[in-house]
């Protein structure tokens, strides 16, 4: 831009664009650009990145229950403080019973996923 011009509602091709422009600009009107941060906008993008994360978490709690609720015999322990995700163990109790039957009255061994999400 040889001699950039703004107005309301202007977009750019690219951020690139706009900062040359503005470049340009200050350096014409011999004028230091002048950021200005939207915190209002950042806080408000945090707190619904924040409550989408809330909503997850229920419904993972929920599908943890209803695993419980529908599969007799199954553990399910989920560890988590709010938003961080520390564990979960899952042991379904068909799955329980057909390694008993497999494998016989011994110990079975379990796949722990902590630290792997």
């Amino acid at each position: 831009m040889s001699d950039p011009r703004f107005a309301l509602g202007m977009t750019f091709e690219t951020l690139q664009v706009l900062r040359a422009a503005l470049v340009e600009y200050s350096i014409k009107n011999e004028r230091p650009p002048q950021y200005v941060k939207n915190d209002f906008t950042r806080k408000k993008i945090f707190q619904e990145i924040q409550r989408n994360a809330a909503n997850q978490y229920k419904m993972f709690y929920d599908y943890c229950e209803e695993l419980k609720r529908t599969n007799e015999g199954t553990k399910v322990e989920l560890s988590a403080t709010g938003t961080d995700f520390k564990r979960l163990y899952m042991c379904l109790g068909n799955a329980k019973e057909a390694s008993r039957m497999v494998v016989g009255p011994s110990r079975v061994g379990w796949v722990s996923f902590e630290g792997r999400v």
